[in-house]
């Protein structure tokens, strides 16, 4: 599969209060409002056998148990409501458990009726349009305006190679004013855009597209399998992230994850 970038964007406030959810309430309310039913909403919670999941308009489940013992026993509401570690609101679950929880709920409450603060943004593409994005803006931009976007999207790719060199190491990410606090796996790495940064992402995205650029491989890919055509590729991932424009998100965040 290779290093995959997911990518969302969050109206912060909402999805603060959001997170004030509890686990046993998040599994119904997916169960009862989720749109696809390929895509499940499960967790683990710490170091438990259980592993939950709820499908859109099916069952809500769990694995229970271990080796030989282990089996799949279904749940009803009533059920969900007298299991003391359901009861434990979101914000509590994300900020105990590994990063992967995190992705596992944006990416199934983006797809849900009624949430109208999660947006998926980049949905598992690899990282390889970022190089041929930054190779095409460089004689676009001023170098100013060139820093600023390499800058921000080292965010997104944290220390991992896009096939354009950088002159920026891993910049790290923000909690400061998240609602939850994110793992830093080095198997998924997290990202952060701020409200601000956003902003200036959409500038500097729109200025680049305005010019019509022909997108093509970074230097450091040119001998990469084929994925389809490449400017096509790049191009819709750009304008994915410029669906920010689009939201009318009091203070709109990207959150992202790489590995």
């Amino acid at each position: 599969m290779g290093i995959r970038i997911n990518a969302y964007a969050v109206d912060l406030p909402k999805f603060d209060a959001f997170l004030n959810t509890s686990l046993a309430d998040l599994l119904l309310q997916y169960q009862r409002n989720g749109i696809d039913g390929d895509t499940k909403f499960q967790f683990s919670i710490g170091n438990a056998p259980e592993h939950f999941c709820a499908i859109p308009g099916g069952v809500i489940y769990a694995f229970m148990g271990e080796g030989a013992a282990r089996h799949r026993e279904e749940f009803t509401e009533d059920k969900l409501r007298v299991i003391e570690i359901l009861q434990q609101p979101a914000r509590k679950h994300l900020s105990s458990e590994n990063i992967y929880q995190a992705l596992c709920l944006l990416r199934a409450f983006g797809n849900c009726k009624g949430i109208d603060f999660i947006k998926q943004l980049i949905d598992g593409h690899r990282r390889h349009w970022i190089g041929s994005m930054l190779q095409s803006a460089q004689p676009i931009l001023t170098l100013s305006e060139f820093k600023e976007l390499e800058f921000l999207f080292v965010r997104i790719l944290r220390d991992i190679n896009c096939g354009f060199k950088m002159s920026i190491g891993d910049a790290g990410f923000v909690r400061d004013g998240l609602p939850f606090v994110p793992e830093d796996d080095p198997d998924k790495r997290f990202g952060r855009w701020s409200e601000k940064e956003c902003s200036s992402a959409i500038l500097l995205l729109s200025k680049i597209m305005a010019a019509s650029p022909r997108f093509e491989r970074p230097p450091e890919f040119s001998a990469l399998a084929d994925d389809g055509d490449w400017h096509d590729w790049t191009r819709d991932n750009i304008l994915s992230l410029l669906k920010i424009c689009d939201l009318d998100y009091s203070d709109c965040n990207m959150l992202s994850f790489i590995g």
